[in-house]
């Protein structure tokens, strides 16, 4: 829980800067409507006089911009740790955005007058597994009449998914909201210092120091401590020093994972050897805990390659049900095979067809 909530809170630091929430509109809403945009206008709103109730539910940032040169436009970002799809949160969405307005109104924005002014409901989402619930209240309830569903409550929620809004891969990063997907969804940590010696010309400007402050804080206290827990994070005090020491490190976690797993091979290599009271015995254990450990370190390795293949080539729906499909696959020679079949396949629904359960995990 203390860790979901130093996410939450490192996430909302990030999002409170104009520059980053610009570029995840830029990046995420290709709409013609947002064309109309002003981003030079965008304004954060402070949302201390919304119910107190809604407010200690959730992380929140609420901004408002310029749209068609005079209308007001409220981009309300959820940004609480999505890491699996949530059923009900297009009714959530419904109780924050009014509350929204009700601040507006109780705040003397909204004059009596006035039109409601629209508001963009977002939900920052970062988890691996395909989000398969609906995002619209309409979505929450059974088909319905038309003249019956006319008169229930609407609302249309937008899904940001990182794994899908990380740009193209192959080349520089080039946004700021696309900087944090990439690291969030990386494979290591040299993908995620070439990110960040990339992102340098990105950050350099000295109007963006907050913002370099606010990402050293993100990657330091809450992503990379989960990455690599041996290392001293908290004595980095320049986002410059992160990349170079991911660089020195040279291993990725799957290596770490790998290593780990050969580490606790070797230890139950040298308990069953005690057990028999023969040194033959220790040995044997020993060489059984290595070769062990490296299998499941390779079958790792594999799986993780043949999932980022399946999303470059097919995309992230498609790499979701490979990853889940690969775990019924223990067999390392088969893994191999299919490196070689995916070569072969045209088309998704042939490279999946090719994904069956190992006959022993059946």
């Amino acid at each position: 829980m203390l860790a979901v909530m130093r996410h939450d809170a490192a996430y909302k630091r990030l999002f409170s800067h104009p520059e980053l929430v610009a570029d995840l509109l830029r990046a995420c809403v290709t709409d013609a409507w947002a064309e109309d945009l002003d981003y030079t206008t965008l304004e954060r709103i402070e949302t201390g006089s919304i119910d107190q109730k809604l407010r200690q539910r959730h992380s929140d940032v609420v901004w408002r911009l310029k749209w068609r040169g005079e209308d007001w436009l409220y981009v309300y970002l959820l940004l609480e740790f999505q890491s699996k799809p949530e059923r009900w949160m297009p009714l959530r969405m419904l109780q924050y955005v009014l509350g929204c307005y009700e601040q507006l109104r109780r705040s003397g924005v909204l004059k009596d007058r006035d039109a409601l002014p629209p508001v963009l409901p977002v939900v920052l989402y970062r988890g691996s597994r395909r989000w398969t619930t609906p995002m619209s209240l309409a979505g929450l309830r059974p088909k319905l009449p038309a003249a019956l569903e006319r008169f229930q409550p609407q609302l249309q929620a937008l899904l940001i998914d990182e794994a899908e809004h990380r740009g193209d891969p192959d080349s520089p990063v080039g946004n700021l909201a696309q900087l944090i997907f990439r690291i969030e969804h990386s494979a290591g940590p040299e993908e995620v210092a070439q990110v960040l010696t990339e992102a340098q010309a990105l950050l350099a400007p000295s109007r963006r120091q907050a913002l370099r402050d606010s990402l050293l804080v993100w990657l330091t206290q809450v992503y990379l401590p989960d990455q690599l827990p041996d290392v001293e994070w908290s004595r980095f005090v320049e986002l410059a020093e992160v990349p170079e020491m991911l660089d020195r490190r040279r291993l990725t976690w799957a290596e770490q994972w790998k290593r780990d797993a050969l580490k606790e091979g070797r230890l139950e290599g040298r308990q069953e050897g005690r057990q028999e009271g023969r040194q033959e015995g220790r040995q044997e254990g020993r060489q059984e805990g290595r070769q062990e450990g490296r299998q499941e370190g390779r079958r790792e390795m594999q799986c993780s390659t043949l999932e980022r293949q399946s999303r470059k080539r097919f995309g992230p729906e498609v790499a979701a049900q490979v990853a889940e499909r690969l775990q019924f696959i223990g067999n390392l020679q088969r893994l191999e095979v299919l490196a070689e079949d995916f070569l072969d396949c045209t088309t998704a629904e042939e490279w999946l067809a090719r994904l069956t359960p190992d006959a022993d995990a059946a």
